[in-house]
């Protein structure tokens, strides 16, 4: 046989492996690595945000007095570094990181008033982006461009969602209709779409929203009085929370293209809120119930799981997982739990690769499919050598 055809032989019995295996979802995550993400000395750690690099950010504390100081810190997993404050003495929160690496938060700042602003860190520089006349203000969320969104509050003592940059300072998000008292800013993606709450006085009645290329949009709700816009991902998904028919609960949702879909409650809890979701269908929150308390959750592929039940939390000796902030696209979760001392603390789930069982038995296969086709080869080989011979030419082999 020539040696061509051997080749290709062996090329066609490689592509049936290769397409039972891609057929067959080689990577599934069934299992996850835990990691304890410490503190920055003292009891507690929240991690609230992961971005698409893996840096992590949060709040923790250096020593006794937390939670009444705690510190914005940043991770990448291995080691906790406190963030630079605006100069106060008092708390200090990171509560997003873009992919870029432009982390922002809220800071105690220095005199003549204390209050806490919101920040910009990037690359070793915080900078105060100020207030929109009041005393406090807050940044909840950032885009790759640097973009932040958040709340302050104004000179007439309501607060009011705002929009800004490092370079530019914070401004008022266009759009709100005045007629709704306060207003929060909690999402935003790196198109710009943001999204946030509305509420009137007494926070009674409130409504999620929806800023796009300048237009206000009211979410509605899951068929309640209120309802809450937490996060967008870049593909103008959005989640949150809302009450349902009769206000006897609160759901978390996921909202699409003008439609609602309640994402349920675990076992045992009675409201569930939604904090966060990636790119590729996976939303993170947490559920609630009397019996239970606070129970972390992964919704995907339209089941909802209790990040407290994964073996490797009970192999880490924590308690629970009380909630999870935020996904990233590589399946990365961060949020806070209960360690074995009653602590609350700072925890990272990385998803580990495994090989399906689909694959298993392709792989399993592959020396009888090898098999198969070598000896056919060799039989079609010795046919030749045998007709070679009869035919009195030398045999070359």
């Amino acid at each position: 046989m020539k040696q061509g055809t051997l080749l290709r032989k062996r090329l066609s019995a490689a592509s049936i492996l290769v397409a039972l295996v891609t057929a067959s979802g080689v990577v599934r995550a069934a299992q996850y690595t835990f990691t304890d993400l410490g503190t920055l000395g003292g009891p507690m750690s929240d991690a609230i945000a992961i971005n698409q690099n893996g840096l992590i950010v949060g709040v923790s504390c250096f020593d006794s007095n937390c939670p009444y100081v705690g510190a914005a810190f940043f991770s990448t997993g291995a080691e906790m570094t406190a963030l630079p404050t605006l100069g106060g003495p008092g708390n200090s929160s990171a509560n997003a990181v873009s992919s870029e690496g432009h982390i922002v938060g809220s800071s105690m700042a220095g005199p003549p008033n204390y209050g806490y602003h919101a920040f910009v860190y990037r690359n070793g520089v915080v900078v105060d982006l100020g207030t929109l006349g009041g005393e406090t203000s807050g940044a909840s969320a950032v885009n790759s461009s640097g973009t932040a969104v958040g709340t302050s509050e104004t000179t007439r003592g309501i607060t009011r969602a705002f929009i800004g940059s490092a370079e530019t300072g914070m401004s008022p998000l266009g759009g709100i209709p005045s007629s709704w008292a306060n207003s929060v800013a909690t999402g935003i993606n790196n198109a710009g779409t943001v999204v946030g709450v509305v509420h009137d006085a007494g926070n009674v009645d409130r409504r999620g929203f929806i800023v796009q290329d300048g237009q206000y949009l009211e979410m509605g709700t899951l068929g309640g009085r209120t309802s809450a816009a937490l996060a967008i991902n870049d593909l103008n998904q959005i989640v949150g929370v809302s009450s349902i028919p009769g206000d006897s609960s609160e759901q978390a949702f996921l909202y699409e293209d003008g439609d609602f879909l309640g994402l349920g409650w675990l076992p045992n809890t009675t409201y569930s809120v939604a904090l966060g979701l990636n790119n590729k269908g996976a939303i993170v929150g947490y559920a609630a119930g009397a019996r239970v308390g606070s129970r972390a959750f992964l919704y995907q592929d339209g089941e909802l799981l209790d990040l407290s039940t994964l073996p490797e939390v009970a192999n880490a000796g924590w308690q629970s997982l009380t909630e999870a902030r935020s996904v990233n696209d590589s399946g990365q979760i961060v949020g806070a739990g209960v360690n074995f001392a009653g602590q609350r603390r700072a925890f990272l789930l990385t998803p580990v690769p495994e090989v399906s069982s689909a694959f298993q038995m392709v792989v399993g296969l592959g020396p009888l499919i090898y098999g198969v086709y070598f000896r056919r080869v060799r039989k079609v080989q010795a046919n030749s050598i045998n007709a070679t011979r009869a035919a009195g030419d030398p045999v070359r082999l």
